[in-house]
């Protein structure tokens, strides 16, 4: 969180390469931001036939109404998801015990491992120590907010670049910004033929009237995947316990891996001890 490679994150080279540099431009105002938000890929990707196939094609049909979706919401599967075993196995069963109330939950919340997070020596040298004298008063601090790289970013000759140099003309008030807000894509995009394709053509009525909604809202491919047996299997079944209330999450949230998943080699070095 605070070590050299924080300095070298936030305000090193490749802050200002990314931030301010010739590449902000051509991701930001550059033709490749008009192929994205304006150019046939948008209509291809946001309007075209990959957008009816997968917002209402058949697949959706068949993941939000099917002939599963009784067998999910009302038949016997749902007495065995809400109110069978593996709701008390998951909501009320020892794993629950064990992770809200158990010895992991101590160990975390109480033990010595908080002690030693939020009162032990780490936080003493996280809070108080020479890394946060060294963060935020000490020499980096100077190097971040009044060094060589501070005055390069806020007023050196990259940020004239950026905000009133000639890079700044060409983003805000450019040939760029008129090309994308009010240039020939705006009106292709928001007033040409492809809108009136989009909003009020026959795309449209296929989409939101059509053959296509039917199949789509109340087909038969709705149910196998939101209300199906492969949801009982996803939701309630016994892939659902061994991640999220079965060994493999005390092992994640409160055994040895939790540290080393959330506070890991590199973070324990700063702040943490894993």
């Amino acid at each position: 969180m605070h070590g050299p490679n924080l300095k070298q994150t936030l305000h090193g080279l490749n802050l200002n390469q990314t931030l301010h540099g010739p590449n902000l431009n051509r991701t930001l105002h550059g033709p490749n931001l008009n192929q994205t938000m304006h150019g046939p890929n948008l209509n291809q990707t946001m309007h075209g036939p990959n957008l009816k196939q997968t917002l209402h094609g058949p697949n959706l049909n068949q993941t939000l109404h099917g002939p599963n979706l009784n067998q999910t919401l009302h038949g016997p599967n749902l007495n065995r998801t809400l109110h069978g075993p593996n709701l008390n196995q998951t909501m009320h069963g020892p794993n629950l015990k064990q992770t809200l109330h158990g010895l992991n939950l101590n160990q975390t919340l109480h033990g010595p491992n908080l002690n030693q997070t939020l009162h032990g020596p780490n936080l003493n040298q996280t809070l108080h120590g020479p890394n946060l004298n060294q963060t935020l008063h000490g020499p980096n601090l100077s190097q971040t907010l009044h060094g060589p790289n501070l005055n390069q970013t806020v007023h050196g000759p990259n940020r004239n670049r950026t905000l009133h140099g000639p890079n700044r003309n060409r983003t805000l008030h450019g040939p760029n910004l008129n090309q994308t807000l009010h240039g020939p894509n705006l009106n292709q995009t928001l007033h040409g033929p492809n809108l009136n394709r989009t909003l009020h053509g026959p795309n449209l009525n296929q989409t939101l009237h059509g053959p296509n909604l039917n199949q789509t809202l109340h087909g038969p491919n709705l149910n196998p995947t939101l209300h199906g047996p492969n949801l009982n299997r996803t939701l309630h079944g016994p892939n659902l316990n061994p991640t999220v209330h079965g060994p493999n999450l005390n092992q994640t949230v409160h055994g040895p891996n939790r540290n080393r998943t959330l506070h890991g080699l590199h973070e324990s070095n700063t702040a943490w001890t894993a």
